[in-house]
């Protein structure tokens, strides 16, 4: 076999190579590959910020979505479990009842806010 070529003895070479050092083929293959376009830096930024815009978006439908599948009457720690710790949580006492307001922040947007009375789910406003 010829050294690198991937010819045996008494072969011909294909016309294309046939003169030419195995060298230069190869030292050309390099150069086209050097001359392929590279990116605009600026295109690649906007699709960076496309995918991050997007991974944020899908985050936050989500959490929606999680925020969605609560129900009314549920207790605070079954709240806590589905949908995991609130952004800001304020309590106030009214008489005898305890009433706590859970909001949750999404990463673009406010998604929504949970009232409980004495530790119970009595209003959601979720927002789309």
């Amino acid at each position: 076999m010829l050294a690198g070529a991937g010819l045996t003895l008494g072969e011909d070479p294909p016309p294309m190579i046939r003169g030419m050092p195995l060298r230069w083929l190869l030292v050309s293959a390099l150069a086209l590959a050097g001359c392929m376009p590279r990116p605009d830096p600026r295109v690649q930024a906007a699709e960076d910020f496309k995918d991050t815009a997007l991974d944020l978006i899908g985050k936050d439908q989500a959490k929606t979505a999680t925020l969605n599948s609560l129900r009314l009457g549920m207790s605070d720690h079954e709240v806590l479990s589905t949908a995991g710790p609130p952004t800001t949580r304020r309590s106030r006492n009214s008489g005898e009842r305890t009433i706590e307001e859970w909001t949750y922040g999404g990463e673009l947007k406010s998604l929504g806010t949970l009232t409980f009375e004495d530790h119970s789910l009595v209003e959601m406003n979720v927002n789309p």
